[in-house]
C-alpha cells in the first residue's frame, strides 16, 4: 500500500473545508465516492513496507509454526535476529553439517561433559588412549608407543604388552616387552645414536682392535718370570686399546678375544718354557690361557677369550740359558659388554 492522497474537489482543494472557504457550499456524491474509493482501492491492495512503522511488528503479532525457510533468505539485507530466536526445534533434521561450522567454532567448553573429560584427561596429561589396549605417551624425555598396557583402555594383564621408546634424554631408541601376568618391562632391543645395536644376551657394541709387536727380538734371563715386552702398537682403532707403554691392553671390561704369537730362539739342551695370557681383575693377574714349550717347540700361537680391567703376556723362562722373544705380536679384538 502506497502513500494515501485524496483526490481533489470542486476549487482544486482536497478538502471539504477548503472547497467551502472557495465558496462551493455542496458536497457533491462524485466527490464523496472519490475519497471512499480511494480509501477501499488502498485497504484492499494490501498493507506494503512503507505503511508499516519500523519495529511495529513483533513475536506475539506472528503465528506460530508460520516462519520456514523460505522467509529466512541469506540475503536478507540488514535483517537480525533476536537473541535465541532459533533453536534447535527450528534446525532440520541432518541440517548442520562441518560445512556450515567455522574453522576453530567448536571449543573444549562446547564438548559434552565425557568428551571434555577425555580430552582433558589424555591430551593435557599427554596420554592418548586408543581403542583397542593403545596408547601414547609423551613425557619429559620420552616419547612410547605401547600396546596393551597398564593403563590402556581394555587392558588385559594376561596378554603381553610391547613398548616402542624413543629417548631422546639418553638419545636411544629402544624396544620393551612386559611378560603376560606381569606389569614390569624388559628392554629387548636398543639402538644407540652412533648406530650400535644392543640386544640382551650378546655384546652392545663395534668390534674394536688393537696389535702390540716389538721392533727386535727381546732377550729373557735364566729364571725370567714377567710381563713380555712390547714398543709399538701396531694399529689401534679407538686409540686407547694398546698401551705400549705397558705393554698391555685396556680391556674395558668388554668381552674379548686375545691372540699371541712368537717364536723362540734359540731352543737349547734344557730348554723350557710357560707363555701364559693373563687379566686384570683389579688386585690381581689371573693367567687364563698357558703354553708350555720344550726344545722340540718353539712356536708360540695363544688365543682365548676373556673379560676383565687389563690383559698381558707373562713369559716364564723355565730353561738353562736365555731366550729371546722374536717378532712377538700381542692382538685384541673388543666385542663390547656381555648383556
Amino acid at each position: 500500500m502506497s502513500i494515501i492522497s485524496r483526490p481533489a474537489k470542486q476549487g482544486g482543494s482536497t478538502t471539504y473545508q477548503g472547497k467551502v472557504a472557495q465558496g462551493f457550499k455542496r458536497i457533491l456524491a462524485a466527490e464523496a465516492d472519490a475519497d471512499f474509493n480511494t480509501i477501499f482501492d488502498a485497504w484492499n491492495d494490501g498493507v506494503d513496507a512503507v505503511n508499516v512503522r519500523p519495529n511495529a511488528i513483533t513475536a506475539e503479532k506472528i503465528a506460530p509454526n508460520v516462519i520456514s525457510p523460505r522467509e529466512l533468505v541469506d540475503d536478507l539485507a540488514g535483517a537480525i535476529l533476536a537473541v535465541d530466536a532459533i533453536t534447535a526445534r527450528e534446525l532440520g533434521p541432518d541440517s548442520v553439517n562441518t560445512t556450515e561450522l567455522v574453522n576453530g567454532a567448536v571449543t573444549l567448553a562446547k564438548c559434552a561433559a565425557d568428551v571434555t573429560a577425555r580430552l582433558n584427561g589424555d591430551l593435557a596429561s599427554a596420554t592418548l588412549r586408543l581403542t583397542s589396549r593403545g596408547m601414547l605417551l609423551a613425557l619429559a624425555t620420552t616419547l612410547d608407543v605401547l600396546a596393551n598396557s597398564e593403563g590402556s583402555l581394555n587392558y588385559d594383564v594376561a596378554k603381553a604388552g610391547w613398548m616402542l621408546r624413543q629417548d631422546y634424554q639418553t638419545d636411544r631408541w629402544q624396544v620393551w616387552r612386559r611378560t603376560p601376568g606381569t606389569t614390569s618391562w624388559v628392554l629387548k632391543f636398543q639402538v644407540d645414536p652412533t648406530g650400535v645395536v644392543y640386544t640382551p644376551g650378546t655384546v652392545d657394541k663395534k668390534t674394536t682392535a688393537a696389535m702390540l709387536s716389538h721392533s727386535v727380538a727381546a732377550s729373557y734371563p735364566v729364571s725370567y718370570d714377567g710381563a713380555v715386552s712390547f714398543n709399538t702398537a701396531t694399529f689401534d682403532t679407538l686409540g686407547n686399546i694398546a698401551d705400549a707403554a705397558q705393554s698391555r691392553f685396556n680391556l674395558n671390561s668388554e668381552w674379548c678375544t686375545l691372540s699371541f704369537n712368537c717364536t723362540l730362539n734359540p731352543a737349547v739342551a734344557g730348554f723350557g718354557a710357560n707363555m701364559y695370557i693373563e687379566t686384570w681383575t683389579g688386585s690381581v693377574w689371573v693367567p687364563r690361557a698357558r703354553q708350555y714349550l720344550d726344545g722340540n717347540q718353539t712356536s708360540v700361537n695363544l688365543t682365548m677369550q676373556a673379560t676383565g680391567q687389563l690383559a698381558r703376556v707373562r713369559f716364564q723362562n723355565a730353561g738353562t740359558a736365555a731366550t729371546a722373544l722374536e717378532q712377538p705380536f700381542f692382538a685384541c679384538t673388543r666385542h663390547g659388554r656381555l648383556t
